[in-house]
């Protein structure tokens, strides 16, 4: 397994490119960071944001997977992609780490690949200009078109943790 870092208790942003850690999951290589949790006291959670790039229709997102593991690096817990949340035009997912969970000791955040993409209707607004012999009438509509995130194997991600005290300074 690759090296660990200790899971931040302050808002932290990860590049997800040729500098991060290359793991091989599923068959394919995903850029990731691995974390270390603390030993569990209480309950707490974590609040993955992957920041989008490209315009509305057509974005771009390093799409996370993440795998909770134990003390011997077994999977107890895995979230894909296809669950994640959008809040403020960023995906995004809150993993709890509660007694039920105090086994796990590591989590592993890695990217999906590129075959996930997901697509979603959002409304668009268009408008037109008709001139005719007495003036301009404007004409407007809206319609619904889909939307289409792609996975990209590059990417940030913000970590969030609530629940957890900052380390003393």
């Amino acid at each position: 397994m690759a090296p660990t870092r200790s899971l931040p208790t302050e808002a932290t942003k990860f590049l997800m490119n040729e500098t991060a850690e290359v793991f091989l999951q599923d068959g394919e290589k995903a850029y990731g960071v691995l974390f270390e949790l603390p030993e569990f006291a209480k309950t707490y959670s974590v609040t993955l944001t992957s920041i989008t790039q490209g315009m509305q229709t057509e974005r771009m997102v390093f799409a996370p997977r993440v795998k909770m593991m134990n003390s011997r690096f077994e999977v107890t817990r895995s979230f894909h992609e296809s669950d994640l949340r959008t809040r403020g035009g960023n995906p995004e997912r809150t993993i709890y780490i509660n007694p039920a969970n105090a086994g796990e000791r590591y989590m592993l955040i890695h990217g999906s690949g590129l075959r996930g993409s997901y697509s979603k209707k959002i409304p668009v607004q268009t408008s037109q200009a008709i001139h005719t012999g007495f003036g301009v009438v404007y004409w407007a509509d809206g319609a619904d078109v889909v939307a289409t995130t792609r996975s990209s194997p590059y990417g940030e991600i913000e970590v969030q943790v609530d629940g957890l005290k900052p380390a003393a300074r």
